[in-house]
């Protein structure tokens, strides 16, 4: 049987022999770096070196016909990695490597929870000291503002977990011993993991792909585009005909005025991001907004798996319809209290459409 591997960055597998025999997830699993090296080290000898060298890739290749300035290279070696079983197609391979890790994101933000994405990229964890500005007058000495640059929803410092404990945690959903002491499981029987390990309604494709969506959104290189991805996630999940209904939907999911208050402050950030060339309020801003979009949609993607699961409503469509339709009429209550109730209303507003009516309506003068 032939298999992919792809890199891993924030979460290290600590068995050094944590190989593919018995695969966690069925067609994919997690292997440890020291167990992938030594198979390579098996296999191919003396050419193991340039095939994989410990994280020093660039003494595996002609880094000079990159074109690029080698003194700004960054080389980070993964911490360990998805084995995905060989489809012969290496997008669907990506594909599914990608799937493991958004299950990963997933229960680490509702089984831990931690708003912790795992990335598969290096650029992904890699962060800098940069300059923010300097400050130049004449009567005082020059000033300089420092600061780290980082993306704080992803998954940076090394996690660190057994293969053998993942595996146990996947079948009875105890929590995962690990070196950071968080409380984390990833259960089989949990609806978000079933849409990454079983047969899939086109429903679950459809919060398959959203979830899909919030992984990319927390690896995203910028805050911004965070907002505008976990927005698209809303989009994939709800199947909004506009952004207006997708206001709605938003507010009637998530009630309360501290809740509505943030989502509108993220839809309002998608808004100037998208359609004015940028946010406004710096990046403290964005951060806010991204933070905001990816807890909600988490959230929502693992309320809404519910229903496919176990059959609490007819569809998920149809109760976030109801619930627009109900806080619209909530709206409607509470305006016609301030009105004077709906008999004020009606006498106000029946002579605009009087003609209209098949039913002719007289009400006595007070």
């Amino acid at each position: 049987m032939n298999w992919a591997l792809f890199p891993l960055y924030g979460l290290t597998i600590s068995e050094p022999n944590a190989w593919i025999d018995d695969p966690l997830f069925k067609d994919a699993t997690l292997v440890s770096r020291e167990a992938f090296q030594n198979y390579l080290r098996t296999r191919l000898g003396d050419q193991f070196h340039p095939f994989l060298s410990h994280g020093k890739l660039s003494e595996a290749v002609d880094i000079t016909k990159v074109g690029l300035p080698a003194e700004q290279l960054v080389e980070i070696e993964p911490a360990s990695y998805i084995a995905v079983r060989d489809r012969g197609d290496a997008g669907k391979n990506a594909r599914r490597a990608t799937e493991i890790r958004a299950l990963l994101s997933a229960t680490l933000a509702l089984r831990g929870p931690r708003l912790q994405t795992i990335g598969g990229n290096p650029a992904h964890v890699t962060w800098f000291i940069v300059p923010r500005d300097a400050v130049v007058r004449a009567s005082e000495p020059p000033k300089a503002s420092i600061a780290p640059a980082f993306n704080e929803h992803v998954l940076l410092n090394k996690l660190e977990v057994a293969q053998r404990d993942l595996r146990q945690s996947f079948k009875t959903g105890s929590a995962i011993p690990n070196n950071m002491g968080w409380h984390w499981d990833i259960h089989s029987a949990h609806p978000v993991c079933q849409l990454f390990i079983s047969d899939l309604s086109k429903f679950q494709r459809r919060l398959l792909n959203a979830a899909l969506q919030i992984q990319e959104a927390g690896c995203a290189p910028t805050y911004e585009a965070q907002v505008q991805m976990a927005v698209a996630a809303f989009e994939v999940l709800l199947k909004p005909d506009s952004f207006a209904e997708l206001r709605r939907m938003l507010v009637a999911f998530f009630p309360g005025e501290g809740q509505a208050k943030r989502l509108e402050q993220l839809l309002t950030a998608r808004h100037r991001i998208t359609h004015e060339g940028g946010g406004r309020g710096g990046d403290e801003a964005a951060k806010e907004s991204a933070r905001h979009g990816l807890v909600y949609a988490w959230s929502m993607l693992d309320i809404a798996t519910a229903f496919d699961s176990q059959r609490l409503a007819t569809s998920f469509d149809d109760y976030i319809r109801v619930l627009v339709s109900a806080r619209d009429l909530d709206e409607k209550f509470t305006r016609l209290g301030e009105e004077g109730g709906y008999e004020a209303v009606i006498r106000e507003r029946i002579p605009k459409f009087h003609n209209r009516l098949t039913l002719r309506v007289k009400f006595e003068e007070d």
